[in-house]
């Protein structure tokens, strides 16, 4: 792996694991609209929502990119 990505791996690593954690807390509840008006609970799925848009973000316009020009 080219050291330019290892960066973008690890940003995208980190990245993972935190949505892996919103993830599995989310998995524990059940989704309702009285569980949703608690705020703690609203800012696990923000944070959850924040994690997996970023991963998508780094992978579009970063790593894809990174990847066409080492090819």
């Amino acid at each position: 792996m080219p050291t330019a990505l290892k960066p973008l791996f690890d940003s995208l690593d980190c990245l993972f694991k935190s949505c892996e954690i919103d993830y599995a807390l989310l998995k524990e509840q059940t989704l309702s609209e009285p569980w949703l008006s608690n705020y703690s609970n609203q800012r696990i799925v923000n944070s959850f929502l924040f994690n997996y848009i970023k991963i998508q973000d780094k992978l579009g316009a970063s790593l894809f990119r990174k990847l066409l020009f080492f090819a």
